[in-house]
Order: C-alpha cells, then structure tokens, then sequence
C-alpha cells in the first residue's frame, strides 16, 4: 500500500473503501440526524457513538475509539458545525476530555471544514450553550 504514493491510496479508498459499511454497524441515529452530519458517507455507528446526557437531543455525531488495552480510548468526532458546537462542548465536558487534536483547517479548499470552536484572540473568551 505504501508504494502506491498518495495518488494511489485516495484511488484505492475512494474505489474500495469509501462506501463500505460492515453488516453489523447499524447507524439509526445518524440517518434520524442529517442536518447534523457534516457528511452524508462517514457514518456514525450507533454501538460505540456518544451519547449525550444533556441538551436539546442525545446525538453527536462522535464515536469511542478503544485501542490496545493499555492505551487509552479516545473519541473520534467531525469537525463541529454552528448548529453542532453546544453539542460538542457538551461532549467535550460530560466525557471530561483533556487533550483535543484538531486534523483539518477551518476552511480547506474555500470550503468550511470546522466551525472554530474556540477564541480567536489569546485571552479572550467564548461562551456556548446558554
């Protein structure tokens, strides 16, 4: 796989993997969530999705992640959209999360990737919720 270059591993997910959906991964939540799915082909599995216990609904669209047993679990979330970053800090909260990695831009080739979710001036302050 390595040797395809980079070329090569997009062609091969956007051929094989992309719209692959194991049998056993049922994703109700997600399909009964649309307008909080950034994107209509990464799903959100309902048997390891976050639920939220607070807020106007349960849904993130947000998966626990276990790895080997002595590495810690972590979640894996989209990139928060307006109508979605109460949500998201209401996850970030209620999972008492310490570290966040951000692995995409806020805008990616003119188009809006990530809802910035945090203040844009050092020492500033933003308020979400209520």
């Amino acid at each position: 796989m390595f040797g395809l270059g980079v070329d090569g591993i997009v062609k091969q997910y956007q051929a094989d993997l992309k719209t692959y959906i194991p049998p056993d991964m049922s994703h109700t939540a997600f399909d009964k969530n649309m307008k909080k799915n950034r994107y209509k082909d990464v799903i959100c599995i309902d048997k390891t999705r976050v639920i939220l216990q607070e807020g106007e609904s349960d849904y993130i669209h947000a998966n626990h992640v276990k790895g080997d047993p002595f590495l810690n679990s972590f979640i894996c979330t989209q990139g928060p959209m307006k109508i979605t970053v109460n949500d998201f800090w209401i996850m970030i909260m209620q999972e008492k999360v310490s570290n966040i990695v951000m692995l995409c831009n806020i805008l990616e080739a003119g188009k809006n990737k990530c809802f910035q979710y945090w203040p844009q001036d050092v020492g500033s302050s933003l308020t979400f919720g209520g």
